[in-house]
């Protein structure tokens, strides 16, 4: 056997080209370690490609789901909506309905419903006004 370098600053890859006559069971140990780790960082850099369509946007995010906390009719009369941060609404007007998750930034508290709205729904003149939820005030 050998002793491993202590020295933080050399990786398992440095130890291998610094120390080229180990044993058959420590190379073979350090190679599976390196790949190991390649594997890792493969498999975090996938994980963070398949939530990119999960980040939100300055207004929240569409989401495909039945369950909402929350009902709102959207109609010719309608001039505004409160909602609270992190809050998922479902909204319903004559010609149709879709469900938002209010992930929005913080310092967004005031926007145009038509920024989040689907054309066929007709939000014209509409505002979000979004606060903080009651307990984080």
């Amino acid at each position: 056997m050998y002793a491993i370098d202590d020295t933080a600053s050399r990786s398992i890859d440095e130890h291998l080209l610094l120390n080229p006559l180990h044993d058959k069971e420590d190379n073979t140990m350090l190679h599976a370690t390196s790949i190991a780790r390649s594997i890792a960082a493969i498999l975090l850099a996938a994980s963070s490609l398949s939530h990119a369509g999960e980040i939100s946007s300055p207004y929240g995010t569409a989401v495909q789901t039945p369950y909402a906390q929350r009902d709102i009719t959207i109609d010719a009369k309608t001039k505004y909506v409160n909602v609270q941060r992190g809050e998922v609404v479902r909204f319903s007007t004559p010609q149709g309905m879709f469900v938002w998750n209010f992930d929005t930034d913080r310092n967004r508290s005031e926007f145009p419903f038509d920024r989040i709205a689907p054309q066929s729904v007709g939000a014209n003149g509409i505002r979000v006004f979004v606060e903080e939820p009651s307990g984080e005030r």
